[in-house]
């Protein structure tokens, strides 16, 4: 089994069968969800120009008026676990 990636970074997996790519498959894809994830995040905190600088500034300022992160928190608490 192989994992090779492109100059763009798309993964090319080699594997003698199906059931072998299964694992790499899975572990490329949780690298690209993760930055997903960590991105969403950010943009639901308001907290964009941390990775981006100053280029991200007014959307942070915006997307922080709506208060997202205090409203998930309020949601999350109301689950009753």
């Amino acid at each position: 089994m192989e994992i090779v990636r492109d100059e763009f970074g798309v993964a090319h997996i080699y594997a003698n069968s199906p059931e072998t790519s299964f694992l790499p498959r899975a572990m490329s894809m949780r690298r690209k969800r993760f930055w997903q994830m960590e991105f969403q995040r950010r943009v639901a905190s308001g907290r964009l120009s941390e990775i981006f600088g100053e280029t991200t500034l007014s959307t942070d300022k915006y997307l922080r008026h709506f208060n997202f992160h205090a409203l998930t928190e309020q949601s999350y608490a109301m689950l009753g676990r």
